[in-house]
């Protein structure tokens, strides 16, 4: 394991993270409506 970053890094990392969630989660619960 590599040693963690600075805390900018890893809010960056965060926020890229939930963005992809939301983006799947969207998707999702668009697929849902269609159905």
């Amino acid at each position: 394991m590599e040693p963690l970053g600075n805390l900018e890094d890893m809010e960056s990392l965060a926020k890229s993270l939930g963005q992809e969630v939301q983006k799947t989660l969207e998707q999702e619960i668009f697929i849902d409506k269609t159905n």
